[in-house]
């Protein structure tokens, strides 16, 4: 059986409140310093950060930019530390009661298979690989149903190409799905311990060889 790790990656909810103001706000259990970031996104004018016992917990997203949008709309978007933790759902649900939130649902979610190789030992970059360049008449061609938009990304170096990402269908389809090598891009964009940290406890191998 090969190893895996099956994982939320990115989780933001759609809330609805009156507008917030700095300050401490608990659940009885969970104590949550709520201040004003100072800067303001594409859609939102007041950004928020939730800390709790100095760590980041989530960001929060007030007062749209434009009328279509329900005035009382609010975004909390976990902390990809906290989605790690193994205690996501129950924080959400500690930081939707200190904060009193009228949970409405999901706006995004993105959730990770983690691993080395596929079932059976199958490679990943074999797969890939075979995917973007096996016509129909060889062995091993492989298709994807219901879309055969893709779009891919790698380098070329030292006389071999490799492909680091492929997304499988369109950007603006409400539901999409991509591989890449994320081992290279904790490296090269953004470390984050606590993943590897989960890796290590489900058995993966996390270096540039594998």
């Amino acid at each position: 059986m090969e190893k895996y790790l099956i994982s939320i990656d990115w989780l933001q909810t759609y809330n609805l409140c009156n507008e917030l103001t700095d300050g401490i706000y608990t659940d009885g259990y969970y104590s949550f310093n709520l201040a004003l970031t100072g800067t303001e996104t594409a859609q939102f004018k007041r950004l928020y950060k939730l800390t709790c016992k100095g760590q980041t917990y989530a960001t929060i997203q007030q007062c749209p930019r434009t009328s279509v949008i329900n005035p009382k709309t609010t975004l909390v978007k976990l902390d990809n530390r906290v989605l790690y933790s193994g205690k996501c759902i129950e924080i959400l649900y500690a930081i939707n009661f200190a904060l009193n939130l009228r949970y409405k649902g999901i706006s995004r979610l993105d959730l990770c298979y983690d691993c080395n190789r596929f079932y059976a030992g199958r490679s990943p970059a074999r797969f890939v690989k075979d995917y973007l360049s096996k016509s129909e008449e060889e062995t091993g061609y492989i298709y994807r149903v219901g879309s055969s938009t893709f779009t891919a990304h790698g380098d070329k170096a030292h006389g071999r190409t490799s492909v680091t990402s492929i997304r499988f269908g369109s950007e603006k389809s409400m539901v999409s799905c991509y591989m890449y090598d994320k081992t290279k891009e904790l490296s090269e964009v953004k470390d984050k311990p606590w993943i590897r940290e989960c890796w290590e406890a489900a058995g993966l191998v996390s270096n540039e060889d594998t």
